[in-house]
């Protein structure tokens, strides 16, 4: 038997644990239901998905999404495979370098964003405070909506930077060592080397941290809440979290109704109890925030489909 054959199971329980749960989502996204109502969802079609698209607020979060996953993948890969890169070649303090830059890996990202959220205060932080030693006044970090988003990017960037450079490292080790002293033998520079040898034989590694990184920043949440809670406004505002603005908004809708601003609505005391009396039961979100769900799940559900067939040809490939 092949190795294909040997991890076909493997592969199969993959597929099943990942598509169940998507067929739910991408169901339920074509069905009406409201919390506390006992009568039966009804069928609606594809109506969610028109009305979210002729959303302005979900075309936004849409937006914010893209462009935050854009500039953090711009910022982190260079930045992490330059590091690796450095790193690989076992200098002096390579291994204490290494070791601090791995440390952000370590830390839970409500953590980071917590400790960020103090470093980047407007009034307390200390990057304000380094700034007015440097002669220069004080910044608003999420005054604005640029100011915000690239708080956020930095932030996120600062973690995972040396995921990026650890997953480099581990490729230039595989790399055999050959062609590299032939191509010093034949006098090319680190330039020319990098350009021309590390960079192709590296194309596997890379596209899977690519591949990695575009969905850890899609699905970003825990940062941005801690940070900025979609705001100035809904400056920062993503899918991740416009999906836990939706259900509080639709379940238990305020006297004005939902405003853009307003991220959770507050509760009255008889709407709160009669949540925690709904969690014995499965909690029906709105049918709206469900086709916002199963829009972002299938995007990630094509990109890990993507993922399993490259790996699958992979290794068809090298048995073959």
């Amino acid at each position: 038997m092949t190795a294909t054959a040997f991890t076909l199971p493997a592969w199969l329980l993959i597929l099943a644990l990942f598509a169940v749960p998507i067929a739910v989502g991408v169901y339920l996204s074509t069905r009406n239901a409201t919390i506390g109502a006992f009568s039966p969802p009804r069928s609606v079609g594809f109506e969610n998905y028109r009305r979210d698209v002729a959303n302005a607020t979900f075309r936004e979060a849409v937006r914010t999404t893209l462009v935050i996953a854009f500039l953090g993948l711009a910022m982190q890969l260079p930045i992490g495979v330059g590091l690796g890169v450095v790193l690989h070649r076992n200098l002096r303090g390579t291994r204490l370098f290494r070791s601090v830059l791995l440390l952000p890996m370590l830390l839970t990202p409500v953590a980071i964003g917590l400790m960020w959220r103090f470093i980047l205060d407007t009034d307390l932080g200390v990057a304000n405070w380094f700034l007015s030693k440097v002669g220069s006044g004080g910044f608003d970090w999420f005054g604005d909506r640029h100011a915000a988003v690239a708080s956020i990017v930095l932030v996120d960037s600062w973690q995972s930077i040396p995921f990026v450079m650890l997953l480099t490292i581990a490729g230039l080790a595989g790399l055999p060592t050959e062609p590299f002293e032939a191509a010093v033998v034949d006098g090319a520079g680190p330039l020319r080397i990098f350009v021309s040898l590390t960079l192709p034989m590296l194309r596997r590694v890379l596209f899977v941290i690519l591949l990695i990184r575009l969905i850890d920043v899609l699905k970003l949440f825990d940062v941005i809440f801690i940070l900025t809670r979609g705001g100035p406004g809904t400056a920062t505002q993503t899918v991740g979290l416009l999906n836990l603005k939706n259900p509080a908004c639709y379940v238990f809708p305020t006297e004005n109704g939902c405003v853009p601003g307003d991220h959770f609505p507050a509760l009255r005391r008889d709407d709160a109890l009669a949540l925690a009396a709904y969690r014995p039961f499965p909690f029906v979100m709105s049918a709206r925030q469900e086709a916002a769900n199963a829009i972002s799940v299938v995007s990630l559900l094509g990109a890990l489909a993507f993922v399993l067939l490259y790996a699958v040809r992979t290794a068809w490939t090298e048995t073959s």
